[in-house]
């Protein structure tokens, strides 16, 4: 949006540093402070005034951020994830709060009424604060919508003002996604046709629920879900918006030296939606791949799913077992390019599997 209302912009996340000119990797969301400040200075000297920044629970409470300006905060939502590093969930929601804490009068909080956790933030922020969530109390809310597997289109409120959605991004967490964006860019003084001009012509979010093109028959999406939050939302959002006929098969893992007990959670999640599913690995790091699987398989209570350790051969076996019907969920690495065995990256790409597969009828 900032880009096509002409305010050149940077961001800074999970996919790298981006500027105008080109993205580079950068191996952490948010980087170390010396490193953040390093790369606004590049921007500033470029001329770019304007950053999109995902900023993890992590460097807030490893002070990356400090003296990092923010004039504009998006809370999204809240889920167990990263649990390793903070303990519990209210820990997890303390280090998050800090960057609203740190938001004097005349900054802005935008915040995702849907998520329980939003009114501790009401009450901790001294920001102006924007609502946006499904509900008509929110400030900037949906007052139609259809959504299905060949997009999302909407009509969406703020004020007097409404705003007109019609994209290729699938999926009621991408419709709630577009209405922070949005809230952010009218407190921006935007205008509303940049807006919907900018979604409407949005292409895919690469690893966010990505179709990749596949010589086999059904569809083949790519996700980086990984958390059971993530993978309750992808899936109910692809139940509802797939037809009867159709039905899910999944692949997926779960990382190594991170939150215990996690798998058999995801297990449980993609038992109710998809119709079998394919354990796999998903960055092993140090941890035992047994060991992960079988905290996976706990959460099982059929047998509608087969181990194949190697995630390329388990890519090729669900894609080989494909017929017009499947929508084949490869889930954890999204647009990844590489595994961590043991203490090495290796490189590896869904994508790639994926695009150089060669259906055999």
């Amino acid at each position: 949006i900032l880009q096509d209302a002409g305010y050149p912009c940077g961001t800074m996340g999970t996919l790298g540093f981006q500027t105008p000119t080109g993205m580079m990797s950068t191996g952490f969301t948010t980087p170390e402070s010396v490193e953040v400040h390093h790369m606004l200075q590049t921007l500033k000297m470029a001329g770019v005034n304007n950053v999109v920044m995902e900023i993890s629970s992590h460097a807030l409470d490893m002070h990356r951020v400090k003296d990092v300006d923010v004039d504009i905060a998006v809370f999204s939502n809240l889920t167990p994830e990263h649990l390793d590093f903070h303990g519990n969930i209210e820990s997890y929601f303390t280090s998050k709060l800090k960057l609203f804490t740190g938001l004097d009068s005349s900054k802005t909080a935008v915040i995702n009424l849907d998520d329980p956790y939003s009114d501790k933030i009401f009450s901790a922020t001294s920001a102006k604060v924007i609502t946006y969530g499904m509900n008509e109390i929110a400030d900037i809310h949906p007052v139609q919508s259809s959504l299905s597997l060949n997009g999302t289109k909407a009509k969406l409120q703020y004020g007097k003002k409404g705003l007109t959605v019609n994209t290729a991004l699938v999926g009621e967490y991408n419709l709630s996604n577009i209405m922070a964006a949005s809230a952010v860019s009218l407190d921006m003084g935007i205008s509303r046709g940049h807006i919907e001009q900018a979604i409407n012509s949005l292409p895919s979010i690469p690893g966010r629920l990505e179709q990749i093109s596949c010589n086999c028959p059904g569809k083949v999406f790519i996700d980086y879900a990984h958390t059971p939050d993530s993978y309750e939302k992808l899936f109910s959002s692809l139940t509802e918006l797939k037809d009867e006929e159709s039905k899910i098969i999944t692949i997926f893992g779960c990382g190594g030296n991170r939150d215990a007990g996690k798998g058999s959670k995801i297990a449980e999640i993609r038992e109710i939606y998809a119709a079998f599913s394919f354990v796999t690995m998903d960055n092993p790091r140090t941890e035992s791949l047994s060991k992960i699987n079988a905290d996976i398989i706990q959460g099982f209570s059929g047998s509608n799913y087969e181990i194949i350790s190697d995630r390329k051969t388990a890519v090729e076996t669900a894609l080989s077992r494909m017929d017009e019907h499947c929508i084949l969920l490869v889930l954890g690495k999204g647009r990844g390019n590489y595994q961590e065995i043991g203490t090495e990256k290796q490189p590896y790409s869904d994508v790639e599997i994926i695009r150089g597969f060669q259906y055999a009828d």
